[in-house]
């Protein structure tokens, strides 16, 4: 029998090999917004940035208190030492919940306790993670062997929660509140202040509140903290806490639920409502029948009674939290109100608790780890180590040490956090109608936790994959989308290995618009743009080649018109005029002149055909220029600028101009979103163009091709993003308007009144543009 993959020692040995089990191995049974910042959401061609990229000056791997896993450099100072080697003592107590944790916690909430004043923030850092049992004892510790301690980690960490709130990052908020919800066990906090924090979180939340998104996220940060917080106050105010509950029902139930439409449901056997709220909501209301007790992770506090029953306990100050006033700045992908998880995965179904609280565990850990992929990896997969006996297990510790196989007959009784890892993972990734990550994040986590894991990872993730392909035929063309680029980038990183063999019968079907036939075209295609044409070929089996249109004759390339068995003499003598001329690098003016001499002479046509054959020659020409590479694409367009605008003055000019784009790189769908997407930048077309182009009825029956979809997204986003910007502008200005200073050198400060006029008249003329092509997107 092969042996287990070691990847202690060698983390990519043996990754074909299994990769090629992986792959082939049908039998295995089937079954997670970009912030607001000052660089803004896009970049200046609309993409999407990084959110909190590298964390300041942190290294993109480096997790406080990590060294010599890619992350934090050896320190330059022996004060800087210390707090990192404090920062990992943290972090390693809190990842491995073992027998003699009592002694090491106890051990370094003195050390906390000692150092605290000259370390706080690193230390507060480390102890706000997932780890929220294990670190609130650590705290309660803490406090009971000094208050004034106590005071200082707590009131650190209720300023995070406050600026949390007043920023609108749920996802941290969330996390925090959490952390407070179990500080009430370890007796740091008592039920009154935690009562406070609810309170003052649902202050305009109740049975007669308006529906809003902002009402929405407040209700969810308290309801996923009950099922943490829940068992100690029905305890010790079991009315207040029926309170809450009450008060979170009766707007609940007057809410109108969120998700009814299809573009916001992964499968279409989905229910018409499918509401995070109230699918949250059904897991909290089952927790009273077992007095609320979460029987899902060790609570080490339990151990350490005598100790944290003596301390004495904390208060604060009211929160901030965000009024309604501020909705109309809300912006979509800001929310962080869940979704149903996919089950992908058979599992015991008198767990559905716990699974829903590990799996919360998961997404969390996705989100706070999304700098560091390689430690996110090992946390979510070390999350079954928190857990209380039998509840969860991992998939290689259930085959043992140097055995191999499926995780067919694994864990009969437990959950195995191997699949909730990957359910989550596929949550996160088809999250609708937004995703908190981007695509390429989950496909360089799945390849961490594929070196991390053992041979079975590779055939739970392998059914993953075959679950979500039989029922793409229900899925969305944005999810099958969303799904094929996490695919190729995965098995990029494998040299493209898998089953294609499993595939063939779908490549005889003959409606070109079937979901699973157009995922294998479009994920072949993914992979060549990773790749090259001739590397695909050579992995791919027989069938895939001799079916038609599935694998493209020739490597993707430009498809020039005028070709010279192609033309007419006088054509032909127009564009080897053309062609010469922008070859010896011409002006525009020069190009602009060949074009008036030559096709003024044609009689035999009208002016607006003329002007048409004199723009597709054009056209075609500056993009065989462009056509190398990138930069040379960029060149060709600028230097041609004048006479581009020259001949793309009204909408069906420009219309033209995006069909001969298309027709030009009809054979290369990459480049036609690229091309398409600097033209657009250049303002020789605009948003409305692009719209009409995509959705020009030659196109019927092809919206399921992606690229359309890419081009679609970006300019919606380029778009969005020009009004934006021209509204923080405006309002930068207006409150900077007057304000002299020698020292400043904001240029705002003395801007006219004429000027400001100009901005607002341009302000709604791009206003005007959104509206016009959200209207053509639903049309």
């Amino acid at each position: 029998m092969p042996q287990t993959l070691n990847t202690a020692k060698h983390p990519y040995k043996g990754m074909f090999s299994l990769m090629s089990k992986f792959a082939v191995n049908p039998g295995s049974r089937p079954y997670g917004g970009a912030r607001d910042g000052a660089r803004g959401e896009f970049d200046e061609f609309g993409r999407q940035r990084r959110s909190r990229f590298n964390h300041g000056n942190r290294k993109p791997y480096d997790r406080p208190g990590r060294r010599g896993r890619g992350g934090a450099s050896e320190s330059s100072s022996p004060a800087l030492d210390v707090e990192k080697r404090l920062s990992t003592l943290i972090a390693k107590v809190g990842d491995k919940a073992s027998d003699n944790i009592r002694n090491n916690l106890d051990t370094l909430s003195g050390v906390i306790h000692r150092d605290f004043s000259k370390y706080s923030k690193s230390i507060v850092d480390a102890l706000t993670e997932w780890q929220v049992t294990i670190y609130a004892t650590l705290i309660g510790l803490v406090n009971a062997k000094s208050f004034d301690t106590g005071q200082a980690i707590l009131t650190s960490i209720h300023g995070r929660l406050g600026n949390a709130l007043s920023q609108e990052d749920w996802s941290t908020a969330k996390v925090i509140l959490r952390f407070f919800g179990v500080l009430l066990s370890t007796k740091a906090i008592n039920s009154t202040t935690l009562l406070a924090m609810y309170d003052r979180i649902l202050e305009n939340v109740s049975a007669a509140s308006k529906q809003t998104v902002l009402n929405d996220c407040l209700t969810y940060l308290v309801l996923s903290t009950l099922p943490w917080s829940g068992k100690s106050l029905n305890q010790e105010s079991p009315a207040e806490l029926e309170l809450v509950v009450a008060r979170i029902n009766g707007y609940l139930d007057k809410r109108v639920d969120t998700f009814n439409s299809r573009i916001t449901h992964i499968f279409a056997n989905e229910p018409a409502t499918v509401d995070g709220l109230n699918w949250l909501r059904r897991f909290v209301s089952v927790m009273p029948n077992s007095d609320w007790s979460l029987n899902t992770v060790k609570t080490p506090y339990d151990d350490f009674q005598e100790e944290l029953s003596s301390a004495m306990q904390h208060s604060f100050p009211p929160l901030s939290v965000p009024t309604v006033t501020s909705e109309q700045k809300r912006r979509e992908n800001r929310p962080h109100v869940p979704r149903p998880t996919l089950q992908l995965f058979d599992f015991d179904t008198t767990k559905k608790v716990q699974r829903f609280v590990i799996q919360d565990l998961i997404f969390d850990t996705f989100n706070q780890l999304e700098i560091n992929r390689k430690e996110c990896a090992r946390c979510v997969l070390g999350i079954f180590n928190a857990c209380l006996p039998g509840v969860a297990t991992s998939i290689q510790l259930e085959l043992g040490e140097g055995k191999t196989g499926s995780d067919e007959n694994a864990s009969k009784g437990g959950l195995v956090i191997e699949r909730l890892v990957m359910e989550s993972l596929m949550t996160a990734l088809l999250m609708m109608p937004a995703q908190h990550n981007r695509d390429v994040y989950y496909s360089a986590l799945t390849v961490e936790i594929c070196k991390i894991g053992s041979e079975a990872t590779f055939h739970i993730i392998g059914a993953t994959i075959r679950n979500i392909f039989a029922k793409m035929t229900q899925m969305e063309v944005e999810s099958i989308d969303r799904f094929c680029s996490w695919f190729t980038v995965f098995i990029s990183n494998f040299g493209y290995q898998w089953g294609w063999a499993e595939w063939t019968s779908i490549l005889e079907k003959p409606a070109d618009n079937d979901q699973q036939k157009t995922f294998v075209k479009e994920s072949l295609l993914k992979c060549v743009r990773l790749a090259y044409f001739e590397r695909i070929k050579q992995i791919l089996p027989e069938q895939y080649l001799k079916a038609e249109g599935v694998v493209p004759a020739r490597a993707p390339g430009p498809k020039f018109k005028f070709t010279v068995d192609m033309m007419d003499e006088r054509t032909k003598a127009v564009s080897v005029a053309v062609g010469k001329c922008i070859k010896a690098k011409g002006t525009a003016e020069q190009v602009a002149e060949i074009l008036e001499e030559h096709y003024g002479t044609w009689q035999d046509v009208t002016e607006e055909q003329r002007q048409m054959l004199a723009r597709e020659m054009l056209i075609q020409h500056i993009l065989l220029a462009g056509s190398k590479t990138f930069s040379h694409m960029l060149n060709s367009i600028e230097r041609y600028m004048p006479v581009l605008q020259k001949y793309a003055e009204d909408l069906k000019d420009k219309l033209q101009i995006a069909k001969v784009t298309e027709e030009f790189w009809i054979n290369n769908p990459q480049m036609y979103v690229i091309t398409l997407d600097k033209l657009l930048n250049y303002r020789v077309i605009d948003p409305i163009t692009v719209m009409e182009a995509i959705f020009d009825v030659a196109h019927v029956g092809q919206w399921n091709r992606f690229h359309y979809w890419e081009a679609l997204h970006n300019t919606v986003q380029k778009v969005n993003l020009r009004v934006v910007q021209l509204k923080d502008r405006l309002e930068h200005i207006r409150s900077n308007r007057g304000r002299y200073d020698d020292d400043d050198e904001d240029e705002t400060a003395n801007v006219s009144s004429s000027q400001i006029e100009g901005y607002e008249q341009t302000l709604a003329q791009l206003r005007q543009e959104q509206r016009n092509v959200v209207t053509k997107t639903i049309e």
